[in-house]
């Protein structure tokens, strides 16, 4: 089993655009084009970038970033393919689909160095990646954003479906 999520492969083609933060992760209401480590439309090994603490603006440097989905609407609900994930080691693949504006990517990079849990287990930092569909973050403060202001006596829905496919070639 790999240790880390470095050999993992991401692909979000829908994905073309990033919500703008700051180096904690908080969002300032405007969206930029996708590029260099950040850039998922055609998919990337996670390691490629993961380290590029220029660009990611994170300490500890790794991904933490809420990317929009190209084509949402609001009030649709029609799941849009957001983020597909596969281990060549393992075989294994996961693809999010959601009705959802945008997915947070975080790669487990605040993991203390000698994390362990209930059962003793040792988790490493970027040990796991974990993808989020979710309303654009912060949208009550943001104007520029869609509100996701649920209501009482208004219905609200939204619907995330994870597919898991194993290789073949891995059995």
């Amino acid at each position: 089993m790999p240790q880390t999520i470095h050999n993992h492969f991401l692909k979000m083609p829908n994905c073309t655009k990033v919500v703008v933060t700051d180096s904690a992760a908080v969002p300032n209401g405007k969206l930029n084009n996708v590029s260099g480590p950040l850039d998922f439309c055609k998919g990337h090994l996670l390691g490629k970038g993961i380290n590029n603490q220029a660009a990611l603006n994170r300490q500890p440097c790794g991904y933490d970033h809420p990317f929009y989905v190209k084509g949402w609407m609001p009030g649709n609900l029609k799941q849009l393919h957001n983020a597909t994930v596969s281990s060549s080691a393992t075989g294994l693949t996961m693809s999010v689909y959601s009705t959802f504006p945008s997915i947070w990517v975080y790669s487990a990079n605040n993991m203390p160095a000698n994390a362990s849990g209930e059962r003793g287990e040792r988790f490493v930092r970027y040990g796991a990646v974990c993808l989020e569909p979710q309303n654009l973050p912060d949208s009550i403060n943001q104007p520029s954003f869609p509100q996701s202001i649920v209501r009482k006596g208004k219905p609200y829905h939204e619907e995330i479906t994870n597919v898991f496919t194993v290789s073949t070639s891995k059995m």
